[in-house]
């Protein structure tokens, strides 16, 4: 667990390094709330599960867009598509085993990366009584991206001021 936190703040210092030497002014950030429980892998009684390694950085403030996807604001999102965007911030919890797992971006929907770029998130959908259609999709330079339908089509998600 120290590992992880030695690497998660050497991480962010690069990314801290990196944005100071930029000739633009970056926009004020605000860090995520921290998470005040474990959500349980389904049907497993009581192992939380692992968090896993955390996306690149996403901007506060205005974004462009990455792509030429329709885009969606943070703010515009469902309820947990939100608590998924901090999760993935924070770098976990997450609640199924297959969060973070790598997206292989078949339907070439998204922009093209290298295999291993993208990673997809369960969103959970109220009413759903599985995994369900809500996924987010990460790329490791923190685009993030919303499908509703399961692949069949994607919003870039975006800050908005």
């Amino acid at each position: 667990m120290a590992l992880i936190v030695a690497l998660g703040v050497v991480v962010f210092a690069v990314w801290l390094i990196q944005r100071g030497s930029d000739s633009e002014p970056s926009p004020t950030t605000t860090p995520s709330a921290p998470l005040t429980s474990s959500p349980l892998t389904p049907g497993s009684g009581s192992t939380p599960v692992a968090t896993q390694p955390t996306v690149g950085p996403l901007s506060t403030g205005a974004q462009t867009p990455r792509s030429k996807l329709p885009t969606v604001g943070v703010a515009d999102l469902p309820p947990s598509a939100r608590d998924m965007v901090d999760r993935i911030r924070a770098g976990g919890p997450f609640r199924y085993a297959k969060d973070g797992a790598v997206f292989g971006n078949r339907e070439r929907l998204l922009p093209q990366r290298p295999r291993g770029y993208y990673h997809e998130y369960t969103v959970d959908k109220p009413g759903s009584d599985d995994r369900g259609p809500w996924r987010i999709v990460a790329g490791d330079g923190g685009d993030l991206y919303w499908t509703q339908d399961h692949y069949d089509s994607f919003a870039q998600i975006i800050e908005e001021p």
